[in-house]
């Protein structure tokens, strides 16, 4: 790659993984709060 094409790619990955990085961290936590909900539960909502 040339020095154009590897500033380029700093600059993107310098604005973009300030937010991506909570937002990844936001998607786990909740993705494993899902995954120790009770299963009852779910089917008396969906009721």
């Amino acid at each position: 790659m040339n020095a154009t094409g590897q500033r380029t790619v700093a600059a993107v990955t310098r604005h973009l993984m300030p937010p991506l990085g909570p937002m990844y961290l936001i998607a786990y936590i909740d993705r494993q709060n899902v995954s120790y909900t009770p299963s009852c539960r779910w089917s008396a909502i969906s009721a």
